[in-house]
């Protein structure tokens, strides 16, 4: 997703603008043609449909403000996803201020429906937080997961994660040992010729403050050396010269920081799925109680008896049906993390949830028997192969074509 500031020094004309457009433009001929004419639309942050005239006296309620433009990689997006999008994007930014921030939004598009983007009018009294939240590679990954969020078709996902890679690879916080030397490798190599001076690399390290254990990087450079050799991507050229092969080493990265945002991704799905399962048992724990009220009624000689008992029985019917669903979600759990880890070993988290957690013994064995139900299930399907007691993913693509198919919804 592409994040433009937009010029707001005046903020009466820039909602105007919003619902508007540029009036004195729009006299002008060639603007009023069909092709270019774009409709707007001004809305508030609940999603009701608002006049620039309420937006100004909206926003003067606040001291500063901040609008933005989101131009998204996919044209496919509904009315409903942008309205969707818009939310989230300000409750994103909201929960970075610690809800002190708030917007509206509009939406513009052409007659024909397409180049749909949308303008955030972001609002606070506090300056510092407007100039604070909303920037850097966290707010990108952040704009990034929840484009992803509503673009389906699996060529823009590509794109949108393409579009991402660059940003990824400079999250310092979050490379590991190996994507910290490469991106080392990276930044000292001849980027035209690929040449890499190892004697050089070092004396660099030695003159790093950043750098703190000179010897163990030192270590970990020689041996991922080493390994990119092994792999083809390096060439030794001699004993302080290696030759990238620049092709191979940026496609090498490109994939990883791929691979890195679908497992972000996938870890996301689960906690959505586990927050879905929590108010599964909610609504269970409620029909249990509804249940006990219905058959305290039975005792009541006022009422019909065979009302009631209806009543119980649908009660059960209900509880039911929710344990079936609770059953599903924990196995689209299992599901997600397997493509995540590509591995898995129900035995070991049986006893990792014995000595971390205080689920019951009866409980671990429940959870256990399921996930080896299914695991059975998708080794049957030739899906995943069993090596004593792992359990692995045979070919991750087509792993993930299916359990994200109505099959895998029906294997459940």
């Amino acid at each position: 997703m592409i994040e433009k500031p937009q010029n707001s020094n005046n903020i009466s004309y820039s909602i105007n603008y919003l619902e508007k457009g540029n009036e004195k433009e729009n006299k002008i001929e060639y603007l009023n043609k069909s092709d270019n004419k774009q409709i707007r639309e001004l809305y508030s942050y609940d999603g009701n449909k608002i006049s620039a005239k309420e937006g100004i006296e909206y926003a003067q309620n606040f001291k500063y403000h901040d609008i933005r433009i989101y131009n998204q990689l996919s044209d496919n997006l509904t009315k409903s996803d942008m309205h969707k999008m818009a939310r989230d994007i300000i409750d994103a930014r909201n929960k970075q201020s610690g809800g002190k921030i708030t917007g509206i939004y509009a939406i513009h598009q052409r007659p024909d429906g397409t180049n749909k983007h949308l303008h955030i009018v972001y609002l606070s009294n506090d300056k510092k937080l407007l100039d604070k939240t909303g920037r850097g590679n966290e707010w990108q990954k952040i704009r990034t997961k929840i484009e992803l969020k509503y673009t389906k078709n699996e060529r823009e996902r590509e794109k949108v994660i393409e579009y991402y890679n660059k940003a990824l690879i400079t999250l310092k916080s979050r490379l590991t040992g190996t994507e910290k030397i490469d991106k080392f490798i990276l930044q000292h190599m001849n980027k035209e010729n690929g040449k890499f001076g190892l004697k050089r690399a070092l004396i660099s390290i030695e003159k790093s403050k950043s750098i703190k254990n000179k010897k163990y990087y030192i270590k970990r450079l020689t041996g991922r050396l080493n390994s990119l050799e092994k792999q083809g991507i390096i060439k030794k050229i001699d004993e302080n010269t290696y030759k990238v092969d620049l092709e191979k080493f940026h496609k090498m990265i490109e994939e990883r920081a791929k691979e890195k945002i679908e497992k972000n991704i996938l870890k996301k799905e689960q906690l959505i799925l586990k927050n879905k399962i929590k108010n599964l048992y909610n609504q269970k724990s409620n029909l249990y109680n509804q249940q006990k009220f219905n058959s305290n009624l039975l005792k009541t000689p006022l009422l019909e008896r065979k009302t009631v008992i209806n009543k119980i029985k649908f009660t059960s019917i209900e509880i039911n049906q929710i344990d079936k669903e609770i059953t599903k979600t924990k196995l689209e759990i299992l599901d997600k993390k397997l493509l995540e880890k590509e591995k898995i070993s129900p035995f070991k988290g049986a006893e990792y949830l014995l000595k971390n957690t205080t689920l019951s013994t009866q409980q671990v064995r429940e959870i256990t028997e399921l996930q080896l139900k299914r695991l059975e299930q998708l080794t049957r399907k030739g899906l995943v192969e069993k090596k004593r007691d792992v359990y692995i993913v045979k070919d991750k693509q087509k792993f993930k074509e299916y359990i994200n198919s109505q099959k895998a919804d029906k294997d459940r």
